[in-house]
């Protein structure tokens, strides 16, 4: 073959300017597709599938450049024309407009991505790194299989999946999934593998346990999700009493599997959580487990395994910790009255209190004892004891991810802590209500819609629309909080709470809707005089800010502080309240009530 003849064809065909108008085409087509897709929560295998067919067709490119020339006369086959002619000029003119046109989109593109969005809004967008980095590993501890003779250890199953869990979080740098997101996606039937790719994991942990006395057989496997082969395995055969170091073996184990440097006592199960009486661990993990059927007040059995436990064991503050928790589960803001409900905290203060005492490493306490201080006793300098718990135990922030705008002085940190929540938790709802607060947080508008929307689709529980009625009404749109508020009176029968009621009523009222206004603000006064549960006075405080009653609304934030009611501590940054910003009994209040005292800065 003469190559010099054969190269001269090529270009005589335009074939070469084909191919570079082709790939800058496919470019800058790549790189739309790439911004655009994500917007409308298109599967990433789309965008790959779109890749491959603009591969597959280069080629198909190539072989159409060479066979075909575009003349004034149309398409027509080259080796139709006569000798004498070379292909039509109009072929090139096209080509070489092309080319120009797109690699200086291309160009533009570039830039943009380069130096645009990083300039993008710098008021509006945290210093956050929020996209998935391929190179995290994740993992996700399935659900352990009880194969004991009376298959009557299902408790222990969970136990072990909680342990590991909780020891495998204090890895820094690996995505553990928690247990209430495996379990959601396994209660539809799911396949581990099926598991792996919803979650986006790099790996996972599967096993199984057989209990036979006091002896434990368990055997668990490490699996990678990218062939589903098994990495790791291992058999333990021991007495109960090795149940603590069993689990910290496991963790270890897959820590150095993972290739992680970490030291052992950051991953280790804490002292608080350790005991030689292996009676006691099984009530505590039983306690544990009846606790988890139920959302809201825990069941007379906790208590019962709890106090058990503690008669077995004194030293086990774990168990203290959980009884106070108990103790603060049976007071609830949307529930019925209770008549001890403060009685009951007292007690649930006490036994954490006691816990810190004794156990002052331990994280958890500290965190149980800050919520129900800054809930129920409207003592706000307790979130620098939250913080310190949060140190001791970083993946143990619990109900806090969801008042630390209220109180802290750090939005990013929020938005951080809700991003990660939501990555580790995604069929989880707490962690979009704490994602939609830090996007509103921190003026992120239009992203903060956008989750809010998607959680009220995937859950239907009174903690998303709780916040959602609050981001929509501070964003005024009325007809939405409406909405969404009669939503949950549909879901939940005979239970009206005040963090619905009151943004109800001010939404009616920005409407014009008067008579229905009236009638929510009567029901508000009564909630306040016939129940302590919620926040009725403060609902009230903020409706009449919003109609310019001022007069109104500090008898009702006074009534709201006689009755220690659980919301006050947003009262600063609660926009319907900005109307009293300038009276001078706000700025007096907020002293008052400790707004100055918080520390900033954490």
């Amino acid at each position: 073959m003469d190559f010099k003849k054969y190269f001269e064809e090529l270009k005589r065909r335009k074939v070469f300017k084909s191919a570079v108008a082709y790939l800058a085409v496919a470019w800058v087509l790549i790189e739309v597709a790439s911004a655009v897709l994500p917007a409308f929560d298109t599967p990433p295998f789309v965008l790959k599938a779109f890749i491959i067919l603009l591969a597959l067709g280069f080629p198909v490119n190539l072989v159409f450049s060479w066979v075909y020339d575009v003349t004034p006369d149309g398409i027509k086959k080259t080796d139709d024309l006569p000798e004498s002619k070379t292909p039509s000029g109009i072929k090139g003119r096209r080509l070489n407009r092309v080319i120009i046109g797109f690699l200086s989109l291309a160009v533009v593109l570039l830039l943009y991505n380069q130096f645009g969005r990083s300039q993008a809004e710098p008021d509006k967008t945290p210093n956050t790194q929020i996209e998935s980095d391929i190179t995290v590993k994740s993992i996700a501890v399935m659900p352990f299989r009880d194969n004991s003779p009376a298959a009557d250890h299902e408790w222990l199953a969970s136990a072990l999946v909680d342990v590991i869990n909780n020891s495998l979080q204090n890895i820094d740098g690996l995505r553990v999934i928690t247990r209430p997101s495996v379990a959601y996606l396994e209660s539809t039937n799911s396949s581990p593998e099926s598991i792996a790719e919803n979650l986006d994991l790099t790996h996972y942990l599967e096993g199984s346990v057989i209990r036979v006395g006091d002896r434990i057989k368990i055997i668990v496997k490490l699996i990678s999700s990218d062939d589903f082969s098994q990495l790791w395995s291992k058999n333990f055969d021991e007495d109960m009493a090795s149940i603590n170091e069993i689990i910290d073996d496991v963790a270890t184990s897959i820590g150095r599997e993972l290739n992680y440097e970490f030291k052992f006592s950051e991953i280790s199960i804490p002292a608080a959580e350790r005991t030689s009486d292996t009676q006691a661990w099984d009530l505590l993990q039983k306690a544990r487990y009846e606790g988890s059927k139920v959302i809201g007040a825990e069941p007379p059995i906790v208590k019962e395994y709890l106090e058990q436990a503690i008669e077995l064991d004194s030293s086990f503050y774990a168990a203290y910790v959980d009884l106070g928790y108990y103790w603060s589960s049976q007071y609830t803001w949307d529930g019925e009255s209770i008549d001890d409900y403060e009685e009951n905290i007292e007690k649930a203060n006490r036994l954490f209190e006691f816990a810190i005492q004794k156990a002052p490493t331990y994280g958890q306490a500290y965190i149980s004892l800050a919520i129900n201080k800054i809930w129920y006793k409207q003592e706000l300098d307790a979130y620098e004891m939250y913080m310190k718990g949060v140190e001791l135990t970083p993946k143990k922030r619990g109900s806090g991810n969801l008042f630390l705008p209220a109180l802290g002085d750090n939005p990013e940190l929020h938005y951080q802590w809700a991003i990660e929540s939501v990555r580790e938790s995604p069929y989880e709802p707490s962690p979009w209500t704490a994602k939609g607060l830090a996007e509103y947080f921190n003026g992120m508008d239009d992203a903060a819609i956008q989750t809010i929307e998607e959680a009220l689709e995937k859950f239907k529980t009174g903690v998303i629309q709780g916040t959602a009625v609050r981001v929509f009404y501070a964003l005024e749109k009325y007809r939405r909080v409406i909405n969404v508020g009669e939503s949950y009176f549909d879901q939940v029968p005979g239970i009206r709470p005040a963090r619905i009621l009151g943004y109800l009523a001010a939404a009616h009222y920005k409407l014009g809707n008067l008579e229905e206004y009236e009638s929510l603000m009567e029901e508000l006064k009564d909630q306040t005089a016939n129940s302590p549960i919620g926040s009725p006075a403060f609902h009230l405080a903020m409706v009449s800010a919003q109609t310019g009653d001022h007069e109104a609304a500090f008898q009702w934030l006074d009534k709201a502080i006689e009755d220690k009611e659980v919301e006050l501590y947003w009262l600063k940054v609660e926009p319907p309240f900005e109307p009293l910003y300038d009276d001078p009994r706000w700025d007096k209040l907020i002293v008052e009530m400790g707004f100055n005292d918080i520390p900033k800065g954490l």
